[in-house]
């Protein structure tokens, strides 16, 4: 054997793993010493048993191996370490005194990978630890790359699995996609949280639609997440991967994990777009506690899969919403239908109440109309918990400074956070005692007039979106039709109550003239008649005056006579039209014949 001072060839920036296993410990230390002096690792075994534990521990570029030792031999560790994954690749070289060609043959067939007589060189030594080495590299990457490409293989078979199984949901709608799909990935991939977000119509929040895994904090679903911060965040808006191997470390990262137990012991997290056709939908999150638990296939994978994945919600939102315009067109229907159905405003309103509640949740509808030229707002209908507080109010236009809004720009309005938006301290106290939290203000529009505010009330913060105004939208010019239709209609049926009050009370002129002309013509009758009697009463009641001037009921009687003479004398004279409004204007009991007569006549 050479001297150990020998100078080696081999490079010091090709640190080695050594192992050398042999019972003459002499024999070991001078190989470490030899290989330690220029930066490899030798570590030494005294036989068979303890050298394949320590392989066992550790993985070693080159194993040297004596070939007779106690308790195991060389030929039965080789045998044995070749049956392990771990070492099935790493260089065997036998250091042996054996020359003869069966016991060589021997070794190769076990396993060996060279074997060098003794004595040896130590340069000869480096030289075949240095190309067993760069066999031992190269089959131990071409291993890893079969690995990987099998584990892609692998992976590329689940995703297509995935895939087929997610397209296949058509009639399905996000919600239940999302769900199905982190299930599979969880169970086929084996991660510890997925979790599918999907991006608000407001491009400035994502909802959490599904989670699953060992920790996937489930709670947590239906919540919103802003994306000016965060992994998530950031692949949202960006559209493009984040691979995170340990978040302690990362500018990103926000401890809102879905990992509510242990969102502290997160390490690596990885995140994914949703694409469809250049359009970000949302993107596929996956944490894991331990560090760096992704790879690059890993990123690769969840790329293919969320490419058909984005496709499928995206045809599950058309799917969904073509359902939504079915069911809203039925519904919109319905509501014409019972539009029409009637032409008393309380009925129309009541009705359009209780059809609009099918597709938009509320707790309270009310109808006002804006008064521009007194600045008020007067509720003309309502239907809430709390009527007592809307019915026929009417308030300050300054009180609501929305209603103005919306009559000025003819423009819907979703409020929502109702307290507080009123200038009066007493209408907002009115505001909470009514439990109005939320709104959605809509102008009832016929063509460019203004017939009305509709009002939708909520007693929970947030409950309207542009989705209600959508729904509601279409309606609103039909039912402001309706609105007209029925005032049309009641000024219309007031206009015929007017004509026939005035038809009757020409009826009653009619009757009233009828009776006064037979009443005038039995007057000129009565007057011809009476005419001359009452002449000669009168001449004689004159006579008994004379007569007997001391007597006061000849005087009376004398005097009612004249008063009855002149009436006679008048109606005569009078035209017919005269006539009329003369004995229309004389009491009853003008004239009274009931003389008083004394005992002596």
């Amino acid at each position: 054997m050479a001297n150990p001072s020998d100078s080696p060839s081999m490079s010091q920036d090709e640190a080695l793993q050594i192992l050398s296993i042999d019972d003459q410990t002499e024999v070991s230390k001078a190989i470490q010493q030899y290989f330690e002096a220029y930066g490899h690792s030798v570590d030494i075994a005294s036989d068979g048993v303890e050298g394949l534990e320590m392989a066992s521990r550790t993985s070693y570029d080159v194993i040297l191996l004596d070939l007779l030792m106690p308790e195991m031999d060389g030929m039965e560790f080789c045998q044995r370490i070749r049956s392990n994954a771990q070492n099935a690749e790493v260089g065997i070289i036998v250091l042996t005194a054996e020359h003869d060609m069966d016991t060589q043959l021997t070794l190769l067939r076990a396993g060996v990978n060279d074997y060098l007589t003794k004595p040896f060189s130590f340069q000869e030594l480096e030289l075949r630890v240095a190309l067993q080495a760069r066999i031992t590299s190269h089959r131990r990457a071409l291993q890893q790359s079969l690995r990987g490409e099998q584990r892609k293989a692998s992976h590329l078979e689940i995703v297509a699995e995935v895939a087929r199984h997610v397209t296949g949901l058509i009639d399905h709608n996000q919600t239940q996609v999302c769900e199905t799909t982190v299930r599979m990935v969880v169970d086929r991939f084996g991660y510890e949280v997925v979790a599918i977000f999907i991006i608000e119509h407001d491009r400035e929040h994502a909802v959490l639609y599904a989670t699953e895994g060992a920790f996937a904090h489930k709670k947590a679903i239906g919540h919103l997440y802003p994306l000016d911060k965060g992994v998530m965040g950031f692949v949202c808006r960006s559209g493009q991967s984040y691979q995170v191997d340990d978040v302690r470390s990362d500018p990103y990262w926000v401890d809102n994990s879905l990992d509510q137990k242990n969102s502290h012991q997160i390490r690596s997290v990885i995140s994914v777009p949703l694409k469809f056709a250049d359009k970000t939908l949302g993107c596929m999150h996956i944490e894991s506690t331990r560090i760096a638990a992704f790879e690059e296939s890993d990123r690769l994978m969840l790329e293919t899969l969320t490419g058909h994945l984005a496709v499928t919600l995206d045809n599950a939102r058309l799917y969904q919403a073509m359902n939504n315009r079915t069911t809203d067109l039925g519904v919109h229907t319905g509501i014409l239908e019972a539009l029409n159905a009637t032409r008393d405003l309380d009925v129309l309103f009541k009705t359009f109440a209780l059809q609009i509640s099918h597709i938009v949740s509320y707790t309270g509808f009310g109808v006002s109309r804006y008064d521009a030229e007194q600045q008020t707002v007067t509720y003309i209908y309502v239907d809430t918990p709390d009527e007592a507080f809307y019915s026929g109010a009417t308030f300050a236009a300054s009180d609501s400074p929305y209603t103005l809004e919306v009559c000025q720009h003819g423009e819907a309005i979703i409020i929502p956070e109702v307290i507080g938006k009123s200038r009066s301290p007493d209408f907002r106290s009115r505001l909470q005692q009514a439990g109005v939290r939320s709104a959605l203000l809509a102008p009832i529009k016929y063509h460019d007039e203004i017939l009305g505010i509709l009002i939708l009330s909520h007693k929970d913060v947030g409950n309207f979106n542009e989705q209600d105004v959508k729904r509601i939208q279409p309606l609103l010019p039909h039912f402001a039709l309706a609105i007209k239709q029925a005032e049309e209609y009641q000024a219309l049926q007031q206009a015929y109550a007017d004509l026939q009050t005035a038809q009757e009370n020409i009826l009653q002129s009619e009757r009233k003239k009828t009776a006064l002309d037979t009443a005038l013509q039995t007057g000129l009758t009565l007057s011809h008649e009476i005419n001359n009697p009452l002449t000669a009463i009168i001449g004689f009641a004159e006579l008994l005056n004379r007569e007997h001037p001391d007597n006061s009921e000849y005087q009376i009687i004398l005097e009612a006579g004249q008063r009855i003479a002149e009436v006679v004398r008048r109606l005569r004279q009078l035209k017919s039209v005269e006539l009329k409004s003369y004995v229309s204007d004389i009491p009853i009991q003008m004239i009274d014949l009931d003389i008083p007569v004394g005992k002596e006549k």
